[in-house]
């Protein structure tokens, strides 16, 4: 399968180099000339430019040095996060347990230990799980952490100190009643990390439908990212063996999932493990990998059909949504038809 048609080679390539960290040979010997900054903005809104550094380490082709300048630049920015946000995600974790409230590490930050080296993840910022009622607990420790609020919305706070960025979050992203009403189930119900009585993680089920609906949000939205995609397959490449599917099966059948898990798995599974995509889901994976290239100005049609009936509000909806909100704010009920 090939996504050439849509003249997004650079993209193509990206793909290739992070293809190559992950199994730690090299991307390529020989290939088109390519633009360089081109590469590194694409990287740069997909998360993975330290990613593609190591790549670039093995490759044997000429880079404008001022291309490989801000690769480099952007690696050793990633390294000197890793022990900053590590030190930070600690703090947080061991107030929450000194105060006993419930919290659960969540995000790219904890899918680092399944990278070769910390500095090839995501190592800009971290998100927490907490239960309401938490921000001013929240906020005098992040003003003790010297952080700043950078926003504060219903469900979410977000708090920066350089280039660190912290979120906190109490409503997960849901698609449907249905994965709202799984996930919203009290923290005190996932397990507890090792050594913690109110540090929790989720089990590897829990996890991979979480990072399925994360997926199905971000393409609702058309913004999904290829670092996503990165994590997704580390995860299961660890958890592949001991997972739990029919319990997977069952969970992403009642949430209205089941060919779209499939699908991102397909297209995951070709990209980053060399594995072939069967013939009858090729046009749906294609359509994945254009939306994502494309930022959503393409294959968003065809995405939607995989993804549970109301999980994206069409553009008829969104101009109606204002005189719903106008009728319920005067108490104005339906009319009836004679």
């Amino acid at each position: 399968m090939s996504v050439q048609s849509g003249n997004y080679y650079e993209t193509e390539q990206l793909i290739v180099m992070l293809e190559a960290v992950i199994n730690s040979h090299k991307a390529f010997r020989n290939v088109k000339l390519f633009h360089w900054e081109s590469v590194f903005r694409i990287a740069e809104y997909h998360e993975v430019t330290n990613m593609v550094y190591f790549a670039i380490l093995g490759m044997d082709i000429r880079i404008p040095p001022e291309c490989r300048r801000m690769f480099e630049d952007s690696f050793r920015q990633a390294v000197g996060n890793v022990d900053e946000l590590k030190n930070v995600v600690e703090a947080v974790i061991w107030k929450f347990e000194k105060e006993k409230k419930h919290l659960l590490l969540t995000g790219s930050y904890s899918y680092l230990p399944y990278y070769k080296k910390s500095e090839m993840g995501e190592t800009k910022s971290a998100e927490f799980f907490v239960e309401k009622g938490k921000r001013g607990l929240i906020q005098e420790m992040m003003y003790q952490l010297d952080f700043l609020p950078e926003y504060r919305g219903t469900d979410r706070t977000v708090y920066s100190r350089g280039m660190i960025r912290l979120e906190f979050i109490e409503k997960w992203r849901n698609i449907s009643r249905k994965t709202e009403k799984y996930f919203s189930r009290p923290l005190s119900s996932y397990p507890m990390v090792e050594g913690f009585r109110y540090i929790h993680r989720m089990n590897a089920e829990d996890d991979y439908l979480r990072q399925i609906c994360d997926f199905a949000a971000d393409y609702a939205e058309g913004f999904p990212r290829l670092r996503s995609f990165v994590n997704f397959w580390l995860f299961y490449q660890s958890n592949n063996q001991t997972l739990d599917y029919r319990t997977l099966i069952k969970r992403l059948k009642k949430f209205r999932l089941s060919r779209f898990s499939g699908h991102i798995l397909c297209l995951t599974a070709f990209w980053f493990g060399r594995i072939q995509i069967p013939a009858q889901e090729e046009n749906e994976c294609l359509e994945l990998a254009h939306c994502l290239f494309s930022r959503g100005r393409e294959g968003r049609d065809t995405v939607r059909a995989d993804l549970p009936r109301g999980s994206v509000k069409d553009e008829e909806d969104e101009l109606r949504e204002p005189e719903r909100k106008r009728k319920k704010f005067l108490g104005i009920k339906k009319e009836r038809k004679l």
